[in-house]
């Protein structure tokens, strides 16, 4: 994600809104002191075997991204428009994850890891 914002790539949503728009993660990860949680998961080990690993990382959490894209809509940075018998949204990823930064800021509240 990080990559794509830094080459300022296009996002296209076909048919669904903000709700699924893993780009706006990048911005859970840009906001200062995000929420934190301890995550795990069996890793192959270079004799083919599996290990634990545990490590901690931002808590991701996208329930709040369908009503951020809304309010990101209303800025014009997303073009929307008709694709089959659904909805486009097109826009600037680094124009919406910057946005996000701040209405992440604005919106949620700040939590003890």
């Amino acid at each position: 994600m990080a990559r794509l914002y830094d080459l300022d790539a296009d996002v296209l949503l076909l048919g669904v809104d903000h709700g699924s728009n893993t780009s706006l993660h990048l911005a859970e990860y840009r906001r200062p002191a995000p929420p934190r949680q301890r995550c795990g998961a069996a890793v192959l080990t270079g004799d083919g075997g599996r290990e634990w690993v545990w490590w901690d990382d931002v808590r991701l959490d996208e329930e709040d991204f369908a009503r951020l894209g809304t309010d990101l809509e209303t800025t014009g940075a997303v073009r929307l428009g008709p694709v089959g018998d659904g909805t486009g949204r097109l826009m600037r990823q680094r124009a919406a994850v910057d946005f996000a930064v701040d209405w992440l800021a604005r919106n949620r509240r700040t939590e003890e890891s």
